[in-house]
């Protein structure tokens, strides 16, 4: 039933984005028959219905830009802010990146820092997300994502010249869910948390899966796998 309410969207959706194409080409096959007034008003209603269409798409895109900025945070640039600064102070000492909403204006800023520590103005901040990255032996670039929960907030206040500790970031803890999908297939799915048991997620450029063993209760390999992406 969703299959099919999907499919009828799409098509109504196709018909609102194409068929001016139609309306424009009959107005113009019609005046080249020299039938005027058909024609005249099939071309204008297909070229304000193009138009209509062109507009749509625009502000959508907009608006999409402009959504996924304020889900990602605007970047907070310290060289150029007039006001009072203090830092925020990180146990990690690396490339890193933090979500933080202001609490007084709900403005999301992306703070980056290249030790751990981010200069931020003076404020109070519910923290979203903290971003490390590092770079393996290998070259391979990793990058761990601690998210914070909105229900039950972190919250930090920032104030003139003084550093304010955030306990978050490596070392991350992995743990392995088992579940049972039916009675002969098991999934394993891994699970990641930082040091303060945020749950987190780690990319690696290589995008190599992790490879598993499965053993019984006397050591032996029962059998080896790799966790799928996806």
């Amino acid at each position: 039933m969703q299959v099919l309410a999907g499919l009828f969207i799409l098509f109504f959706a196709a018909i609102f984005a194409l068929g001016w194409i139609v309306l424009l080409i009959l107005g113009i096959v019609k005046l080249k028959k020299g039938v005027k007034t058909a024609g005249t008003v099939l071309t204008i209603l297909g070229s304000a219905w193009g138009f209509l269409v062109i507009c749509t798409v625009g502000v959508g895109i907009y608006f999409a830009m402009n959504m996924a900025k304020t889900l990602q945070g605007e970047p907070f640039d310290p060289s150029t802010y007039k006001g009072n600064m203090g830092k925020i102070v990180t146990p990690y000492h690396g490339p890193c990146h933090l979500n933080a909403k202001e609490t007084a204006t709900a403005k999301l800023w992306r703070f980056s820092s290249q030790d751990g520590d981010f200069t931020a103005p003076v404020g109070n901040y519910q923290v979203a997300q903290f971003s490390a990255e590092a770079e393996s032996e290998n070259g391979t670039h990793n990058t761990a994502n601690s998210l914070f929960d909105p229900q039950n907030p972190t919250e930090i206040r920032v104030q003139k010249d003084s550093d304010s500790r955030l306990e978050t970031g490596p070392p991350y803890t992995v743990s392995v869910d088992v579940g049972r999908e039916r009675a002969n297939n098991i999934t394993f799915r891994l699970s990641y948390t930082d040091s303060s048991g945020h749950p987190s997620s780690v990319f690696y450029t290589d995008r190599e899966a992790p490879k598993f063993a499965v053993l019984d209760s006397a050591g032996n390999t029962l059998w080896t796998g790799a966790f799928e992406y996806g």
